[in-house]
């Protein structure tokens, strides 16, 4: 369904609230980014609505939109670059009744002072806040920091910026992009960032000790070597956790031939170490832009992409990490309908959420097929199982029966 008709850029972000089944959407449109809440007409329902929610609220102007859900204050956290020297802040949203079919602006906190660049943002477990990563434009290192909401949910305070280069050399030093952040639940104090190198296309994930209201460095691993064998590409890479397997994948673009890959990662205390890399897309599949997310009932990571080999129509597929590598599904057809064509070459394929309650991954992208509105999708499975068993099923009987 369409988020907006108007002329939307690449770049989308998608949290889920799932105790009240909502949703927060932000996009790129002209100069401004905006967000909204969204809810569904009817539980399960391919369709959603954004209807009565209140409409969209402007964030501010800039681009590269990230956003995190915070539960313990039902406010959806939001940050977004500045093309400018302007002072960049964080925002939270939070419900405006106990219908909680609305929501406002509840906070605005600075985060920098100067020009900044792919964010990227998670809730943290462990602590129970959000930890925002951004590249610095002036000296192009990478920093995280800590968004403490206050108990009532009006203000929010951030620690102290940690810059995530640990080393003189230029290599380590200068990060092009923030690419991905896992959370292994085995290690409930630890954050691992994915940042491409400013070098041959690298790929290092530093590691982070995370306290209640303090971050330090723990590591820092290069992950993907950048040479010509291994690269890379700008802005389509990702971490994603199997909570069915335990294991954690790194799922990237290669630089050169555009092919999905993906390395199995093991994490530890103090770095990361990951396997040899595993071709996911093979022939003319090759990704324009991609996101990732683990589907719960599938127990599977799903890896939704913009074929460029094709049109850049969206495909999707599953990746089994049960195996000593990880191995993809079967790709689906085109993931379009009679007003969906095409999702762009742009990186437009933007964001995905599992949303737990209806047991579908929901995705939002650039519909550059359809006066490139920005739009979301239910991506649903084609075989959903349930836990349904002699032992606890309940029917309706005519007459009497016996157990014998």
């Amino acid at each position: 369904q369409a988020i907006n008709t108007s002329t939307a850029q690449g770049g989308m972000a998608i949290a889920h609230d799932p105790v009240n089944d909502n949703f927060g959407i932000l996009w790129r449109q002209s100069s401004n980014i905006y967000f909204k809440m969204a809810k569904r007409t009817t539980v399960g329902e391919v369709d959603l609505t954004t209807s009565g929610t209140g409409g969209a609220l402007t964030v501010q102007s800039g681009h590269s939109p990230t956003m995190c859900f915070d539960s313990t204050k039902e406010q959806f956290v939001v940050f977004n670059t500045l093309q400018t020297d302007s002072t960049q802040v964080a925002k939270g949203y939070g419900y405006t009744n106990s219908s909680k079919n609305a929501m406002e602006q509840k906070w605005s906190v600075t985060i920098r002072g100067n020009q900044c660049q792919t964010p990227a943002i998670i809730f943290h477990p462990g602590i129970n806040k959000p930890i925002l990563v951004f590249r610095d434009y002036y000296d192009s290192k990478a920093y995280a920091t800590i968004i403490t909401i206050a108990s009532d949910g009006a203000s929010a305070t951030i620690s102290s910026a940690l810059e995530l280069s640990g080393n003189t050399s230029n290599n380590e030093v200068y990060m092009r992009q923030v690419f991905g952040l896992l959370y292994d639940p085995d290690r409930t104090d630890k954050l691992y960032i994915g940042t491409q190198m400013d070098h041959t296309n690298a790929f290092n994930c530093v590691t982070l000790t995370v306290a209640s209201s303090s971050l330090t460095r723990a590591g820092d691993d290069e992950v993907v070597s950048g040479g010509s064998s291994d690269r890379i590409s700008n802005g389509l890479a990702g971490f994603v956790h199997d909570s069915n397997t335990g294991k954690d994948l790194l799922i990237y673009k290669q630089n050169s031939g555009g092919l999905i890959h993906a390395k199995v990662v093991t994490t530890s205390d103090t770095g990361v170490t990951v396997s040899s890399k595993t071709a996911l897309t093979s022939g003319n599949d090759t990704a324009a832009g991609m996101t990732v997310a683990y589907d719960e009932t599938l127990q599977k990571i799903v890896v939704i992409f913009s074929d460029e080999g094709n049109s850049n129509i969206p495909k999707a597929f599953t990746v089994d990490t049960s195996g000593t590598s990880p191995s993809a599904g079967t790709h689906s057809s085109a993931l379009t309908n009679g007003n969906t064509t095409n999702i762009g070459a742009d990186n437009f394929v933007s964001d995905a959420v599992y949303d737990t309650n209806t047991k579908n991954i929901v995705w939002v992208g650039v519909d550059t097929g359809n006066n490139t509105w920005p739009r979301w999708w239910n991506l649903k499975s084609a075989t959903q199982t349930t836990n349904l068993t002699t032992e606890n099923f309940i029917g309706f009987a005519d007459a009497a029966y016996s157990n014998s």
